[in-house]
Order: C-alpha cells, then sequence, then structure tokens
C-alpha cells in the first residue's frame, strides 16, 4: 500500500511540483530579460541594428515561453484531482507562489519597444556616440571593434572589454 503510494501520488506530486517550478523560472527570466532589454535601450548600450533586433527576438522568444509558462501553471492549478495528491500539488504551487522574490507581473507587449520603421529618416543613436572625444570616422573604427569584439566572445567578456574601452575614450 505505502509502495503504490509512493509510486502513484508521491511521484505525480513531484513532477507536476517540478514542471510549475519550472515554468514560474521562466516567467521570471522574461521579465529578467525585458527588464534588461528596456534599459539597454534607454541607455542606447546596443552597438548597432543588429544587436538590439537580436535583443527584441531573444526578448520576444521569453516572452512566448512565458506565456505557455504560465499557461501550464494555470492547467496545473485546475487540474485538482479528488485525490491527495491533487490537493498537496494545489498547496505546493501556492507555496512557490508565495516565496517567489518578484511579484508576478502580467505578460504584456508594453515591456518590448519594438524598432519603429517610418519612412522619415530618424537618427539612430549608437553606443558610439557617447565618445564625444572622437571624430566620426574614429566612432565608426570603433563601432567595428565592437562588433568584432561581441562576435568573438561571450557576452559578459565583450560587455566588460567594450566598458573599458569606453571610459578609455571618453
Amino acid at each position: 500500500e505505502v509502495k503504490r503510494y509512493f509510486r502513484d501520488a508521491l511521484t505525480k506530486v513531484y513532477y507536476d511540483a517540478s514542471a510549475a517550478n519550472s515554468s514560474f523560472s521562466k516567467i521570471d527570466s522574461y521579465h529578467q530579460k525585458a527588464e534588461e532589454h528596456k534599459t539597454k535601450t534607454e541607455n542606447h548600450d546596443y552597438v548597432d541594428e543588429a544587436d538590439v533586433s537580436k535583443a527584441q527576438n531573444n526578448v520576444e522568444s521569453a516572452k512566448q515561453e512565458a506565456e505557455k509558462a504560465q499557461d501550464k501553471i494555470e492547467k496545473l492549478k485546475k487540474r485538482q484531482d479528488d485525490t491527495e495528491a491533487g490537493a498537496v500539488l494545489t498547496r505546493v504551487i501556492e507555496r512557490i507562489e508565495k516565496t517567489r522574490i518578484k511579484e508576478e507581473k502580467p505578460i504584456s507587449t508594453e515591456d518590448v519597444t519594438p524598432i519603429e520603421h517610418t519612412d522619415s529618416p530618424r537618427k539612430t543613436v549608437h553606443r558610439t556616440d557617447k565618445l564625444a572625444r572622437c571624430s566620426k570616422q574614429e566612432r565608426k573604427l570603433i563601432s567595428r571593434i565592437f562588433n568584432i569584439i561581441k562576435s568573438s566572445t561571450d557576452e559578459k567578456t565583450a560587455e566588460n572589454i567594450i566598458q573599458n574601452i569606453e571610459e578609455e575614450f571618453k
């Protein structure tokens, strides 16, 4: 009897609770990526338009995963069995919701600032425009160097190198 209880009920609770926790992590990841994108956009920390579009695609894919995760959590909440395992799963999901650090924000499209394509030419602000000491040609060269650094190294290392270069030329 105990063996069957462990095999059936507790295994189901374990897997479903793990799926719920994973879903909450995906939602948190989306909010983190959206906030990072918003901050980088406001600070003009993107090197070029390709960098911006890549970041937007990452945020959009994270948003889709977060929406799927939210649906999965809702399904797990609704799938309350009349068994003890269903009641335990409901308590586990409630506890996960309470212990989460961030408040759950609704998934919205306002978090992502899309690139606006208009017919009128718009001055695009690049990261190298912060380097007022440098001439236009030097800024173009530095922008190309930034692109090489971004494509050659991982994101954290590239960001550290670019920040050091910016500090040197400010």
